[in-house]
């Protein structure tokens, strides 16, 4: 890519199914040791994965902008460290209403670790078809900010997220370095 023989799209694009077909097998392992340890029922094995998928891909593709966005390794892992501890700490379960103050509580809803969160507790803690005996009281929702509806939003806001970052990370590379991968 540094003789200019391919566009900003192009890079863009190879870059990022290579980068998920070289991840898939560790989402894999990962969500498939987490979720069978945590002893959920099987049938719901491939909406656990899908949504941590989609995790990756949101985070994955917020350090595509981040990397587009700066020139040099040393910046842009310092920016992208910065990047990850904040949206990490309000994730959604360590950063919840009853403890932060509403000026800050804002930020998890540019995390994709939220979303993430919201997702899959939403789905294996309040669907309905959670055995009484496993579903988490009203309190308990209240305090991590569950909603129902995060079972389905959730993986919707984060197909979003992946798509805007990887076109902002396409813009910004476009502009930044004429439309070239360099």
């Amino acid at each position: 890519h540094g003789e200019k023989l391919y566009g900003s799209w192009a890079y863009s694009l190879s870059k990022a199914i290579i980068s998920l077909f070289s991840s898939l097998s560790t989402i894999f392992l990962f969500s498939i040791l987490a979720y069978f340890t945590a002893g959920f029922e099987a049938r719901r094995y491939v909406y656990f994965l899908v949504v941590q998928a989609l995790g990756f891909l949101a985070i994955d593709s917020l350090l595509a902008v981040v990397s587009a966005s700066v020139n040099d390794h040393e910046s842009a892992n310092t920016l992208a460290a910065f990047l990850l501890t904040i949206l990490s700490l309000f994730n959604g379960f360590t950063s919840n209403e009853e403890i932060m103050p509403v000026w800050v509580f804002w930020i998890q809803y540019a995390s994709p670790f939220f979303y993430t969160f919201s997702s899959l507790a939403s789905a294996f803690f309040l669907a309905s078809d959670v055995p009484a005996e496993h579903r988490i009281t009203d309190a308990q929702a209240k305090s991590l900010s569950l909603d129902a509806k995060m079972e389905w939003l959730g993986p919707v806001v984060l197909v979003a997220y992946v798509l805007v970052c990887r076109c902002i990370a396409v813009l910004v590379m476009h502009v930044t370095k004429g439309g070239v991968a360099k």
